[in-house]
């Protein structure tokens, strides 16, 4: 497929020529991609992945996976575990191309391997391990993951129970507007007693202050540098 046709491909109109402060137009990163640039060849499986053209999606993605591309790596990943882009279902692989993009930090694939260990989808079931991955992806404020932290400390899994820890994770991700924090908190607090609240609040200070540099509740949380929004792949 030529430049033209596949530009075409991606409906999209004719770029305007870039100024200083723009980035590169289409054109631009689609002659990079051919050029086998790792970072346009990805861009490029976006866009593909936006229009539903799954298919192209992974041929790009896996250009730049092989380059060492994590948010590639990810995708292909992704696409393994549910059997799509003309992939079929293989978690195994699946785990493979997470394994290698949580290791260069990715926080999705951190998260979607922690996944992967605490159901034993792909790898033999290690809460210890789904733990480790949640607690590196929660580190990079996604709170999804810090969710789950609190989820495997409140039930003991990878951890001695703790409720204390629980409760901290929960009310870390609902300060940052995890959907599922505050039912969590709800359930886990009648349990407790004043001074284990007390701790609760101050240990998820705590976490604040490490992951975001703001006290807990204060705005201009750092996003995570290391790629998009978490996606489970069992949603």
């Amino acid at each position: 497929m030529t430049i033209v046709a596949t530009i075409s491909a991606l409906g999209q109109q004719e770029a305007a020529p870039s100024t200083s402060d723009e980035g590169p137009t289409l054109e631009e990163t689609m002659a990079a991609a051919l050029d086998g640039d790792a970072e346009a060849q990805s861009v490029i499986g976006a866009m593909y992945e936006e229009r539903d053209s799954h298919e192209d999606a992974v041929r790009w993605y896996r250009k730049a996976a092989a380059q060492g591309r994590a948010d590639a790596q990810f995708k292909l990943g992704f696409y393994h575990a549910i059997g799509g882009g003309g992939l079929t279902k293989d978690l195994e692989s699946a785990v493979k191309w997470f394994q290698k993009a949580a290791k260069a930090n990715q926080v999705s694939a951190q998260y979607n391997l922690a996944v992967c260990y605490e159901k034993g989808l792909g790898v033999p079931r290690d809460d210890a391990t789904a733990l480790t991955w949640y607690r590196r992806a929660a580190a990079q404020g996604d709170t999804y993951a810090q969710k789950a932290v609190g989820v495997c400390y409140e039930q003991g899994r990878g951890a001695t129970s703790d409720r204390i820890e629980a409760c901290a994770w929960y009310k870390l991700a609902a300060a940052h507007s995890n959907p599922d924090a505050a039912r969590l908190i709800k359930n886990i607090t009648p349990k407790m007693n004043a001074t284990e609240l007390k701790r609760a609040d101050a240990r998820s200070g705590e976490l604040s202050l490490q992951i975001y540099k703001n006290p807990l509740g204060t705005s201009g949380s750092a996003p995570s540098k290391a790629g998009g929004p978490t996606r489970d792949f069992l949603e």
